[in-house]
């Protein structure tokens, strides 16, 4: 994915209809879709779960998200040669087991990740690197709380060691769609943190991943949207929807929804169906992307 400048000031007054419409045919551009999946460890039997299903998601997107954990850089080697893959890798780092007990804002672990990143888009070739902070978050929030526990100088001077010519996908967002105003003012703090010191980054934006969530976030006084108008004002990054595509009998995304996602263009989805459903989502999702785009 090509490298995109931080633009020096974002006004969300000037964001237009318009804005993702092709100058030169007035149609809509396509969805540039993200199928995302965990493999986490070298020598894990979903590796070969992951090839089967890219060879499907290959049809209708041209990168997919494969994550790990520390030290997957033989994930992606083997990836990054395999010759019936055509779909190029973006690598995802679970960064829970480099933190683990340590504290959000610890140098010492930001600068393992800092090795990481080149370890992992050197290994895919990959000019991208999604963090996958979930566990770190959850680990953190639950041994040293919410508030003001994260020392932020400390944690943008660490960032700012990360390598700055990589784009950064950060995940989890920051909206926390059911949490409470405590939690979400955690999470806010951190991304103002990452947005001010990474220059190329984006954060994915789950007010996409399921129905409910979908509808809400266009419905004016509520939460979610009240959030999303915060987040135009205070993040100049791109946010990247995400959905999760979990099957009957869940309240997420029933496959043949897709297009109702699709319906709203937005530039870019990640596509989540869990490493279960991965191959089985991949031919079905695959096929209404298609007969979608025509």
């Amino acid at each position: 994915m090509p490298i995109k400048p931080k633009p020096d000031g974002l006004n969300p007054d000037e964001i237009t209809p318009n804005d993702d419409i092709d100058p030169n045919g007035d149609v809509p551009n396509k969805t540039q879709i993200l199928p995302w999946m965990e493999v986490n460890r070298v020598g894990s039997p979903w590796l070969d779960v992951a090839v089967e299903g890219l060879k499907h998601w290959q049809e209708v997107a041209e990168y997919a998200v494969i994550s790990s954990a520390f030290d997957g850089t033989p994930i992606y080697e083997e990836l990054n040669a395999r010759d019936d893959l055509e779909i190029k890798i973006i690598p995802g780092l679970k960064t829970s087991s480099i933190f683990a007990d340590k504290r959000f804002d610890t140098s010492k672990q930001w600068d393992i990740v800092a090795e990481e990143v080149k370890k992992f888009t050197e290994a895919s070739q990959s000019d991208t690197i999604l963090f996958e902070h979930e566990g770190a978050y959850k680990n953190h929030r639950e041994t040293f709380g919410y508030g003001w526990s994260v020392n932020h100088g400390k944690l943008y001077r660490s960032l700012k060691k990360l390598p700055q010519d990589i784009n950064y996908i950060w995940y989890p967002d920051f909206i926390g769609m059911y949490s409470s105003p405590e939690v979400f003012e955690w999470h806010a703090r951190i991304a103002v943190t990452a947005n001010l010191a990474i220059k190329n980054i984006d954060f994915t934006d789950l007010t996409w991943q399921a129905p409910l969530d979908f509808y809400l976030r266009s419905l004016p006084g509520s939460s979610s949207n009240n959030k999303l108008k915060w987040i135009k004002k205070t993040i100049s990054g791109e946010s990247i929807p995400m959905s999760y595509f979990y099957g009957p009998g869940s309240r997420w995304w029933m496959d043949e929804e897709i297009v109702t996602i699709l319906d709203d263009n937005p530039k870019k989805l990640i596509v989540y169906p869990g490493g279960v459903r991965w191959v089985d989502a991949a031919k079905i999702i695959s096929g209404y992307i298609k007969e979608y785009n025509g």
